[in-house]
């Protein structure tokens, strides 16, 4: 796994893929400089107007349902409609899906319609059971108790799911990976979901492999947080050398971390 996450880093800095961000207003700043750490683009719209411009631009496109209203119903799916055509990576972060009935269903019509779904185990059980309850963006289960659930989704759907939690669950069909990365203190900085979907975008749009791009991605994001973790022990500190890890890696310490969990 290390020669091809290193690889693909560089790739990500030399061709700098464009990601479109339909995602909420409380982390665009977060993701958007994630993104630039790692060598993408970020672009954000509010204009359903420049969707079809933007659709034809972007290497990806990266939906976040945070801040779900009406009218953002309708962007996402006029570009979700645009990117299916023109053959892009939709990647969906179903946020607080089971938490309201609007939610899970916007979030189970699109599970339908992406090419990868990110979220936290109570997340993605809520879209295969339509009464499973979410404590808003909280998970109240761990990554294995969703396991069945995102194996039963990626197969009828042909999608790759990322099931987060203390450990990570990457599901294609006929294909699972357990990574066993990252460090606590990521629960306490909003936004570390909303970016690590924004990540998976990122790596998706420069590898038509899913399940290998989510793996890396999940990989190198989280392994970046262990390397702020090394640094700092509390949260503003915290998010700070997260970003400077991105861009700056210790891959020394990487390829460590990737050979003790023997990673191939």
């Amino acid at each position: 796994m290390f020669k091809e996450l290193r690889f693909t880093l560089d790739k990500i800095k030399k061709s700098k893929p464009v990601v479109l961000n339909l995602t909420n207003y409380v982390t665009q700043d977060f993701m958007a400089n994630v993104l630039l750490a790692i060598g993408a683009a970020p672009i954000m719209s509010e204009s359903i107007e420049e969707i079809p411009e933007l659709i034809t631009l972007a290497s990806g496109i990266n939906i976040n349902l945070g801040t779900l209203q009406q009218s953002f119903i309708q962007r996402i799916d006029t570009a979700v409609a645009i990117a299916k055509i023109e053959n892009k990576p939709i990647v969906l972060d179903p946020v607080g899906s089971g938490a309201t009935e609007l939610r899970t269903q916007v979030s189970q019509k699109l599970l339908q319609k992406s090419n990868i779904i990110r979220g936290n185990a109570s997340e993605i059980m809520s879209l295969h059971i339509l009464e499973h309850k979410t404590l808003g963006v909280e998970s109240l289960n761990r990554s294995e108790d969703a396991k069945d659930i995102a194996i039963t989704l990626s197969n009828k759907y042909g999608v790759t799911i990322v099931v987060s939690g203390a450990n990570d669950l990457i599901i294609a069909p006929h294909k699972i990976a357990t990574l066993f990365f990252g460090s606590p203190l990521m629960q306490s900085v909003t936004g570390m979901g909303c970016s690590l979907n924004a990540v998976i975008t990122a790596f998706a749009s420069i590898n038509p492999n899913y399940f290998q791009a989510s793996k890396l991605a999940t990989a190198y994001f989280n392994l970046c947080a262990e390397i702020a973790a090394h640094k700092s022990q509390v949260p503003g500190s915290f998010k700070v050398a997260f970003m400077d890890a991105l861009y700056c890696p210790d891959w020394s310490f990487i390829q460590q971390r990737l050979d003790r969990e023997n990673c191939e």
